[in-house]
């Protein structure tokens, strides 16, 4: 192979040579001026060709060259961020940007001249791109988007353009263009997941949503319109009709409407009255905009059946005088303000917020406002003006914060509208004190998020039972345990119905205890019950259940149980125990003792009959005791100094003299292993054998 500085240095000379002579000259001609033989002139004549720096014009029977007027390609390949390799005919490489070599991790003198198809390059030795490069050849453009594992383990995607050329010389090549467009595709992927996440909330949200592009066409509905249009008989709404296909009673300014939002980026809202099979349906709509690069898309249409409280507020309309003449003896707070002023207000308005009737009335103008939260002020006062001034854009129903003549906190249920008092608009107000049913609900909000936390987090399956047996709940949790989640069909279903999941030797003596405990609606007296299931593989699985009742308004109703798959804990202890009467054996028959000692050198344990040889005691009569005790007090600092070490290292052995039960030594030699124990503290392993 040429090297790269040889290549670039005849290059050059070449070049230089036709510059000084720009009439041209012939291949004959180069190699004279530039001392190469011909056939290496010729070569080096067509690269420079292919790749820009010179052209050629044949004269008779001879091929002259000039130097090339056009910008030459290798100039501009590396302005670029795709990765490009150029072919002739045969797949020889005839040139490639730095782009490529830096994704194939190549010089460019070990490409120039090869095969692209024997290079080494994860991309290039894919069989796709293989075959199709064959295929460009002959003439055929293609295009290719694929994912590559490259060295580094990470996943790239990149677009291939294989692109048929035509040298000077009418030979074919190949140009290659590879562009890596890893980020737009993660990307990509990335908001194809972000939307299915938003269409599942879309699709569980219970407002009547739907999605129009600016044709009006519907891309999107919800569950909740289509229940919703089923059930006023509307019709199938279907995907891809207009907003007036699917819904033809609709008046021509809804276009305007939707018009608007396209035009202006903002979102508006509507109320509507619609007449549909003799039935008059009021809705309120909000239409919002959907954006894509600062343009809108789509609009977001949200619909809201108020009819019910359209209805009701006619039929108050309707009923204000009578409303009026009842209101002393309403347990509902009853204002009327207008300019500011409190024109009206009964005793219940008053008690809510601790005044006295008497107080209220004498309110100066704007006054009212020391009622309101300064959290909510601006929402109610802004709403009390809008009525007061007979505003239709208003919300009749909400909740608030009020606050008492002792500055305490009272959630008020505010329901007001505009009538006419003394023939001009006023804001009448009708309020309910609901502090005690906000706290009731917060207390059972946290309770429910409690719950939905330790259903979701915990590993156990969580089955609630009613008193009559019926399956009221299970867990996704039971698919993990069983394998299968076909058990989750059996709600609502008898527990009778779960005898083919279990064992039958278990299964009567669990219902037993189930109706006995449901008779008595009381939990079920072992405060654990061990049985076995059938999981999807045919196995039988040890589970533990644990029950306590279930209330609801304070009256059982049932049992909440948690099932715990057991069977790893049920086998490690038919090993354990197996492994402890070996142990016992063993212990027990050694001559050594046998000794755990804490980091005090306080002895935990000992073995029973040794210590008896040994020293004259059982060894329950040691446990307790501190080593040291039993040390002489000449050996005690040794022991102590090697006990340390052991400690710091491991392990260590000493010789030391023990005091007998009767009183003599006795010479013994200990060796010590130091292990952590399951709490993460330092245990040693002793073992004494008298010398």
């Amino acid at each position: 192979m040429i090297k790269m500085e040889h290549y670039e240095e005849q290059f050059s000379k070449i070049i230089d040579t036709l510059k000084k002579n720009p009439t041209g000259l012939t291949i004959t001609q180069i190699s004279k001026r530039i001392d190469l033989n011909r056939n290496s002139t010729a070569k080096y004549l067509d690269l420079l060709r292919v790749l820009g720096h010179t052209e050629m014009r044949s004269v008779g029977t001879a091929k002259v060259y000039f130097p090339s007027e056009r910008i030459p390609i290798s100039s501009f390949l590396n302005l670029t961020h795709e990765a490009i390799i150029i072919t002739d005919n045969s797949l020889r490489i005839k040139e490639v940007n730095e782009k490529f070599l830096g994704l194939a991790r190549k010089e460019k003198d070990d490409l120039i001249g090869k095969r692209i198809d024997r290079i080494e390059c994860e991309i290039i030795d894919d069989p796709e791109v293989q075959m199709n490069i064959k295929k460009v050849i002959s003439g055929e453009n293609i295009n290719l988007e694929k994912k590559f594992t490259l060295n580094d383990g990470y996943d790239y995607y990149f677009i291939i353009n294989l692109i048929p050329i035509t040298f000077d010389d009418t030979s074919p090549g190949l140009f290659m263009i590879i562009t890596d467009i890893t980020e737009r595709k993660k990307a990509e992927i990335e908001l194809k997941k972000s939307e299915k996440q938003y269409r599942l909330i879309l699709n569980s949200i219970a407002e009547s949503i739907s999605v129009y592009d600016k044709d009006l066409k519907l891309v999107y509905v919800n569950p909740a319109l289509i229940k919703w249009a089923d059930k006023l008989g509307i019709g199938k709404i279907k995907i891809g009709r207009t907003v007036f296909e699917n819904f033809p009673f609709l008046s021509e300014r809804i276009k305007q409407e939707y018009e608007q939002v396209f035009k202006t980026g903002k979102s508006i809202i509507t109320h509507e009255k619609n007449e549909f099979s003799h039935d008059i349906i009021y809705t309120e709509t909000q239409k919002v905009p959907i954006f894509q690069d600062n343009e809108v898309i789509q609009v977001l249409t949200i619909i809201r059946d108020i009819t019910s409280e359209k209805k009701t507020s006619m039929e108050l309309e309707e009923s204000e005088e009578k409303f009026r003449r009842i209101t002393e003896q309403s347990l509902m707070g009853i204002c009327i303000l207008q300019d500011d002023c409190i024109k009206y207000v009964n005793e219940a308005f008053a008690n809510v917020i601790d005044y006295t009737v008497d107080d209220v009335m004498n309110w100066k103008p704007k006054e009212y406002i020391k009622y309101i939260h300064p959290l909510d002020r601006d929402f109610v006062v802004e709403q009390a003006r809008k009525k007061q001034e007979g505003n239709k854009d208003i919300k009749i129903h909400y909740v608030f914060r009020g606050l008492t003549k002792t500055r305490n906190t009272v959630w008020v249920d505010n329901y007001a509208k505009t009538i006419m008092y003394d023939g001009r608009p006023a804001d009448l107000i009708m309020i309910t004190n609901i502090t005690d049913r906000m706290k009731a609900q917060k207390e059972l909000e946290v309770k429910e998020k409690r719950f939905r936390n330790i259903i979701e987090n915990t590993k156990d399956a969580i089955i609630i039972i009613s008193l009559n047996g019926r399956l009221l709940y299970i867990s996704p949790q039971i698919e993990n345990i069983l394998g299968s989640k076909k058990i989750l069909n059996q709600v609502g279903m008898s527990l009778n119905n779960l005898k083919k999941y279990f064992h039958k030797k278990d299964f009567k003596r669990i219902i037993k205890e189930f109706w006995s405990a449901a008779k008595d609606k009381k939990v079920i007296i072992k405060d654990e019950i061990d049985f076995r299931l059938k999981h999807k593989d045919g196995d039988y699985i040890w589970i533990s259940a644990k029950s306590k009742l279930y209330k609801e308004e304070n009256e059982i109703v049932g049992f909440i149980t948690s099932l715990r798959d057991i069977t790893e804990k049920k086998k490690t202890a038919i090993r354990l125990k197996s492994s402890e009467e070996k142990y016992r054996l063993l212990t027990e028959n050694v001559n050594d003792m046998l000794l755990i000692l804490d980091d005090s050198f306080n002895i935990e344990y000992i073995n029973e009959s040794p210590p008896f040889e040994i020293l004259g005691y059982r060894g329950k009569e040691i446990i307790g005791l501190n080593g040291m005790d039993l040390i002489t007090k000449e050996d005690q600092e040794k022991v102590a100094k090697a006990f340390q070490k052991g400690l710091k290292y491991g392990k260590s052995k000493v010789r030391a003299n023990l005091i007998h039960k009767d009183g003599h030594n006795v010479l013994v030699e200990a060796s010590a292993n130091i292990f952590i124990d399951k709490n993460g503290e330092k245990k040693a392993f002793v073992v004494a054998r008298k010398i």
